[in-house]
């Protein structure tokens, strides 16, 4: 349904149950339904989901209420939940025009994501070592940083590992590929890297998923 029409039925709706109550109706004032759809639906882990707010207009500006683990919602409204369950697992997804905000509520519901979700909204595969194009880079927001291992340090081993991170349209890591490897040193780099947070890569301000290049770093000194 066209934002405009709907806009319309709200508001004729809204001048119907006025009109159906006399002076002498004890129920409240009548109040505004929702300003965002959906208002309150529950998403499991990695899924997406479009939401709208039909009596704003074109344009309003969207933004979550959650912390950097909440996911990621785009400036059409498209919002792409986490792929692992954040601390707070109920997130407001805001609509805001001017001085005007209202939101919906998003209840994550637990479970494992597939992997194709970790892809946008009408994005093809791309497995690693596909390319694809951004406008803009992925850019880190949580890192994670390694812990040394006592056998490499013992060892005397030091040297940066090249990781490949695939960053997904939600901001977080689904797997990550050695490029350059140190044996002793490969699992250390890895594993924090694929808990890192990421502001995803994007194109014409929508969010798309893309690889990218993370070296991690070992110095003894």
């Amino acid at each position: 349904m066209r934002p405009r029409t709907l806009a319309s039925l709200v508001v004729v709706a809204l001048l119907s149950g006025a009109c159906g109550h006399s002076a002498n109706d004890v129920a409240g004032p009548s109040t505004p339904g929702p300003v965002v759809f959906p208002s309150n639906p529950t998403l499991g882990l990695g899924k997406h989901r479009q939401f709208e707010a039909p009596l704003y207009g074109k344009g309003p500006v969207w933004s979550l209420s959650a912390g950097v683990d909440g996911g990621f919602v785009s400036p059409s409204g498209m919002y792409y939940a986490p792929l692992r369950a954040p601390a707070d697992t109920t997130i407001g997804v805001v609509a805001t025009v001017g001085p005007l905000s209202s939101s919906a509520t998003v209840h994550l519901k637990p479970g494992p994501a597939d992997s194709l979700d970790c892809l946008a909204e009408g994005q093809g595969p791309n497995g690693f070592g596909t390319y694809a194009y951004a406008d803009e880079l992925p850019e880190a927001i949580v890192k994670v940083l390694p812990i040394y291992p006592e056998s490499a340090r013992q060892a005397g081993v030091e040297g940066v590992v090249l990781l490949q991170a695939h960053v997904c349209a939600c901001g977080e890591v689904s797997e990550t590929h050695i490029v350059k490897s140190i044996p002793l040193l490969d699992s250390a780099a890895a594993r924090p890297v694929s808990q890192w947070i990421f502001k995803p890569a994007r194109v014409r301000g929508e969010p798309v998923a893309l690889w990218v290049a993370v070296p991690v770093k070992f110095s003894l000194h």
